[in-house]
């Protein structure tokens, strides 16, 4: 994609990937998210980040309702982690962490939470900033 504007260098951005407003959810999993659980189970560490303007569809796509058809990124990918360290035979020991966190008007919200409310009383804390 080349973004040209009369006052500014023409820029030039690369892309892995783009989906568009009919792209489902397990099309954007089997594309960015499936092989960056493959590279968690080689020992990677990994991040999923989704960045858009509101109402474009991130929390949906990323989310953890594995109730639907159309299940979000975060449970698929538990569901594919889960699976491989139920089936693996050389009886290893697991550690698993996750964060998944939701980053909007100056406010962090834990999306692994079981009640969202409680992600809003002020138990999540950044970094540092204690």
């Amino acid at each position: 994609v080349r973004v040209s504007l009369p006052f500014l260098n023409s820029k030039e951005y690369k892309f892995d990937s783009v989906f568009d407003e009919t792209s489902s959810n397990q099309r954007v999993f089997d594309t960015l998210v499936s092989p960056l659980v493959h590279k968690m189970i080689d020992g990677y560490k990994c991040v999923c980040d989704a960045y858009g303007q509101s109402g474009a569809g991130k929390s949906h796509t990323m989310g953890t309702d594995s109730s639907s058809l159309d299940s979000g990124c975060i449970s698929q990918a538990c569901r594919q982690l889960f699976d491989f360290m139920s089936a693996d035979t050389c009886r290893c020991t697991w550690s698993v962490s996750a964060t998944c966190l939701e980053l909007k008007d100056d406010a962090v919200r834990d999306l692994l939470e079981a009640d969202p409310a409680d992600s809003r009383r002020g138990r999540l804390r950044a970094a540092g900033t204690e």
